[in-house]
Order: C-alpha cells, then structure tokens, then sequence
C-alpha cells in the first residue's frame, strides 16, 4: 500500500531527475520563471484595468503556481543552484515582457 510519504519521495525523485544537470537546471526554471512573471504581470493588468474576469483566472494561476513553486524549490537542493536562480532571471524578464504583448492583445489597449 502507497502512502503519501511514498508518493512523495517518488515525486521528488523524478524532479531531481529533471534537474540533475546545470542545463536542465536553468531550462527548467526558465520556463517556470517565465510562466510566473507572466502570470504576475497579466494579473497586474488585468485588475488595472478593472477586468474581472482575468483578474479571477490569473488569481487563480498565481496562487497555483506560487504554492507548487515554493514546494519544488524547498523540496530539492537542486532547485537551488546558481543555474537555477540565472534561469529564474532571464525567464522573469522574457515572461514580463510576453505577457505585456499577450494582455495588449487580449484584454485591449
């Protein structure tokens, strides 16, 4: 019988095995980082410009993507190398600015 402790050191396991290379490292939270920073600017915009259904879904996605984020880098010392956190930086940036043009279009001006 599995219990959660099982589970999660399976979990684990498998992100390590993600991340196990200073490459797949910084690819890893490239992507992350770029979701993240996408979803706090679009949320940004979003109730800016008084928007309530996008602020609704990217409040949502925030406080998804926060809580699994937080538990992924506390979880694995991998997550917390200095490819890792280059990865976090140039992904904030390019997710700044993708969900600046992606908004623009979707919510309007």
């Amino acid at each position: 019988m599995s219990t959660s402790n099982d589970r999660d050191r399976n979990i684990i396991a498998f992100v390590e095995r993600c991340i196990s290379t200073p490459f797949k490292q910084f690819a890893v939270f490239f992507v992350l980082e770029t979701l993240a920073f996408f979803i706090v600017v679009a949320n940004t915009r979003a109730y800016t410009q008084g928007n309530y259904f996008w602020t609704a879904v990217t409040d949502m996605f925030f406080g998804l993507q926060s809580f699994a984020l937080g538990k992924f880098t506390v979880d694995t010392p991998y997550a917390r190398t200095w490819w890792a956190g280059l990865g976090e930086f140039c992904g904030g940036t390019c997710g700044s600015l993708i969900a600046i043009w992606v908004t623009k279009h979707v919510y309007g001006g």
